[in-house]
């Protein structure tokens, strides 16, 4: 996913929140602070949804070396 369309994404998503927070609170500074912790809510699971994929791909790494036909895997030096 390229970093624009992320960017464009969650102010889009921040900006729809504030909107329905302003309407429901009547409040800026109360809409505010929800959106900015919904910012960082989000920040937080990409974060932890990266970290998981990292974390993911390292853990099936060496199960695909074994898979791989006709090359002898054997002890690191």
């Amino acid at each position: 996913m390229y970093a624009p369309k992320v960017f464009v994404s969650m102010a889009a998503v921040l900006i729809a929140f504030f909107c329905a927070m302003l309407w429901t609170q009547d409040s800026v500074l109360s809409a505010f602070a929800d959106s900015l912790l919904c910012a960082v809510l989000i920040q937080m699971g990409y974060f932890l949804g990266v970290l998981f994929l990292v974390w993911h791909e390292d853990m099936s790494r060496p199960a695909r070396a074994l898979d791989i036909p006709g090359k002898a895997v054997g002890p690191r030096s």
